[in-house]
């Protein structure tokens, strides 16, 4: 927000320079962008009136012009010729440098003296381009200072509001702060609207949703004159970045700068029915607002409107049916309060910001709606002449009170670590404005008024108190924290040992975003159920939490195959998520990815694709690294994975991960070529575990081998063979399948699996008989768990 200095000083004394009273409200919390000193360049520009006119007597384009600055006579050389005798223009005197770069030096132009230049709107910085000399009001003093006449000698602020200090986005908020910081007293603005009153108003005003319109104010003027606003309003007015545009919609604008509340007239003439509502508007509505863009509003869009049509949209912009132009008499003022959510969804929608907007949405005071439109309609009548209605249409049914907040001096003390004392804070805090009344010397209640939107807790006082004494005076006090060694948890312990045994195998973590597109999600969830969607998500490829890890995975594995990046193995550990009527909530999870060639591309090495019993061996090695054992069982219902190269991990008889072959239209969708190979496990079952991995000595003494050929339906996977083999005792130290056959003597539906069993003990050689023992126990277990038959 740009802020005038010479508008400041109407409602506070400024004795310091603008250097400081930047600083002083930097140290408050207002952060000032920057600081743009008006009339630059102009220092030796002054108002100077042509005496005469006469031709170059060496040049047929130049004038020679004696001109006067009151107490001097000036020869001038100059080639316009918009000007004529007794006209007031400026002038440059020698060694003026102007805004455009110019510097001015007494001359001779083809022979003659030329003592300084005439001056245009563009060498005066003033506009980006001119016709001619810019001619002066004829109610000038030769000689005054041009900076000064035309009110150019001012200083702009640029301050950055934060969005929780909306009583700072106007003129009298800075000038209170500034008052409050600097000791002195603000004044006050005064309304005075005798002699400009006629009848009772002249329209009628309906509010239809208080809720989202709480306050509405309607005053009309009749018999007003539209032309140009005075110099000085036109000067604020362009010094805070806002274009002039006549004396009426100027002084909204001036007023809606000075106090923070946004106004709006409406040409009285352009009402139908001579009726205001403010309601929602219908679905079919359109307005084609004063930018000039026809616009449908949609049922969630308050708006004004009368009889027939929008007027207006409720705190952004007004329409081009009922703007004030050249041939307004009548005028319609409205001041009121809307409902800061509602105007900040319309902006959002029609993508508008406007400086009403600006304010609206960060909250104006309701309880300040009377005294600015008082102070437009003073402004008007003055400007622009005209009565005003006795009659005023204020429609407030819920009246809006302060609240009242108690503070702790102790508190205070404690949180800002700064001595404090009762009545200095009570000092600030009325030049702040905020009624106190003390309770003790330890407590007191504060009112703030309602346009301190930002001031609703203890907390918010104790702030205000150090904005008051400046944020440089509190003192740095480090935490004091004992130094000892980082401990973690068992699951960060977990995700350690995780990330150590991928690395190790080859692997690179990835880290990927929570958030999906809906496009790649989709193939990984049945059709019937729908990923949680975010409520205000940053783009369409982010607006859907993930279920799972792979397509975030795959994501990655193309963006690097489209940089040649071959043979890839990433992983990532993270979180996912429930969709839609899941109950299980938001799951640890580990995924990884194989792609490509087995081993690096070697003089000396296989060039073998990986395979089915690369991902498998990946997710044993896992859990063999854990201490524990899982079983896998074919599963050819997961819909992203290969028919026939599937598998679900089950932990305790639970299911706990995937694994196996993208499914090829999966990998056609994220336009890979190839084969990718994925594994998905919870972290759930390695939480939960209870084995702890231990070290044991190399055995002293041999250990038996005897090997086992079953015969056993097709459909049983070698897991369970393998479990119950283990499960015999712990004097079975290796089991491993070395054949499986199919064909010749093995009946249809049947398969041979052969294994190789190590039996050994650590304290002692095993006899024969033990082995012997042993290994019918073997045959017995494999015969009650899988129904195999020795092979003959």
């Amino acid at each position: 927000m740009k802020i005038s200095l010479n508008w400041l000083s109407d409602f506070v004394d400024i004795d310091i320079s603008s250097e400081r009273l930047a600083e002083t409200l930097i140290t408050a919390g207002l952060e000032v962008e920057g600081i743009t000193k008006l009339g630059e360049g102009l220092d030796n520009v002054v108002v100077a009136r042509i005496l005469t006119m006469t031709p170059h007597p060496n040049a047929d384009r130049l004038t020679l012009c004696s001109v006067s600055t009151g107490d001097k006579t000036h020869a001038i050389v100059c080639g316009a010729k918009n000007m004529k005798e007794g006209d007031l223009i400026p002038l440059a005197l020698p060694g003026a440098h102007l805004p455009n770069g110019i510097k001015i030096l007494k001359s001779k132009i083809r022979g003659e003296v030329s003592e300084g230049m005439l001056c245009s709107e563009v060498e005066l910085g003033l506009a980006k381009e001119s016709s001619g000399l810019m001619i002066l009001q004829n109610t000038l003093a030769p000689g005054t200072p041009f900076a000064k006449a035309m009110m150019l000698d001012d200083t702009v602020f640029e301050i950055n509001i934060t969005p929780n200090r909306s009583d700072c986005l106007s003129v009298i908020g800075i000038a209170r702060e500034v008052a409050a910081l600097t000791g002195k007293e603000l004044k006050r603005t005064k309304t005075d609207l005798a002699g400009g009153v006629f009848g009772s108003l002249a329209i009628s005003v309906e509010v239809l949703d208080s809720d989202a319109c709480p306050r509405y104010t309607g005053r009309v003027v009749n018999g007003i004159k539209i032309g140009q606003s005075p110099l000085w309003m036109k000067r604020r007015l362009e010094a805070s970045g806002i274009r002039t545009i006549n004396n009426v919609v100027d002084v909204t604008n001036y007023v809606m700068l000075e106090t923070g509340q946004p106004l709006h007239a409406f040409d009285l003439s352009l009402l139908s029915g001579g009726r205001i509502v403010v309601r929602r508007a219908s679905e079919e509505e359109k307005i084609t607002t004063l930018d000039g863009i026809e616009r449908s509003l949609g049922s969630e869009t308050l708006i004004i409107a009368d009889n027939q049509k929008p007027l207006a949209i409720a705190g952004l912009m007004g329409g081009m049916g009922s703007e004030v132009s050249e041939i307004t008499t009548d005028i319609l003022l409205e001041s009121a309060y809307f409902k800061p959510s509602i105007v900040r969804k319309a902006s959002k929608r029609f993508g508008l910001h406007t400086e009403s907007s600006h304010r609206f949405e960060r909250g104006v005071d309701p309880n300040g709606v009377l005294h600015a439109s008082n102070r437009a309609i003073e402004l008007i009548l003055e400007l622009a002449g005209g009565n005003a209605s006795s009659g005023l249409t204020d429609i407030y049914p819920n009246k809006i009170n302060p609240v009242n907040i108690e503070m702790r001096l102790g508190r205070a003390k404690s949180i800002l670590g700064i001595d404090l004392d009762m009545d200095s804070i009570i000092y600030g805090f009325n030049g702040l404005g905020l009624a106190v009344k003390e309770m003790d010397r330890e407590r007191i209640m504060v009112t703030p008024p309602t346009f301190r939107v930002d001031l609703t807790r203890e907390i918010d006082l104790i702030e205000e108190v150090a904005r008051l004494k400046g944020y440089d005076i509190i003192p740095i006090t480090y935490p004091k924290v004992e130094a000892r060694a980082g401990e973690k948890n068992k699951k960060g312990i977990l995700e350690d040992r995780l990330r150590g045994a991928l690395i190790g195998m080859g692997f690179y973590e990835a880290v990927t975003y929570s958030f999906l597109s809906p496009k790649a999600i989709s193939p990984f969830l049945p059709s019937e159920v729908a990923p949680v969607r975010l409520l205000n998500p940053i783009s369409e490829e982010q607006s859907v939490m993930r279920t799972t890890i792979i397509p975030s995975l795959l994501e990655v594995v193309g963006r690097n195959l489209s940089h040649q990046n071959e043979d890839l193995r990433f992983f990532e550990i993270g979180r996912v998520f429930p969709f839609c009527g899941d109950d299980r909530g938001e799951r640890m999870i580990v995924t990884g990815i194989m792609t490509g060639l087995r081993y690096r591309k070697r003089w000396n090495l296989p060039a073998d694709e990986l395979d089915f019993f690369d991902v498998k061996g990946v997710v044993e090695n896992l859990f063999d690294g854990m201490g524990m054992s899982a079983v896998f069982a074919p599963n050819e219902t997961i819909q992203y994975l290969h028919p026939g190269k599937s598998a679900t991990v089950e932990v305790y008889d639970q299911d706990a991960g995937v694994f196996g072959e993208v499914h090829p239209e999966v990998m056609e969708r994220f336009d890979i070529k190839g084969r990718a190979y994925v594994f998905e496990i919870e972290l759930r079952p390695f939480l939960e575990s209870t084995k702890a991995v231990s070290f044991v000595h190399i055995p002293k003494f041999p250990a038996v081998s005897r090997d086992i050929a079953i015969v056993l339906d097709d459909d049983i996977p070698a897991e369970r063979v393998y479990k119950a083999i283990k499960d015999v005792g712990p004097l079975i130290a290796e089991v491993f399948l070395f054949d499986l056959y199919q064909g010749k003597h093995v009946p249809d539906g049947k398969k041979s699996m052969a294994y190789s069993i190590r039996y050994q003990a650590s304290d002692r050689t095993l006899r024969e008989e033990e082995v012997s023992i042993l290994h019918e126990k073997v045959l017995a277990a494999v015969k009650d768990a899988v129904g195999g038959a020795l092979r003959e």
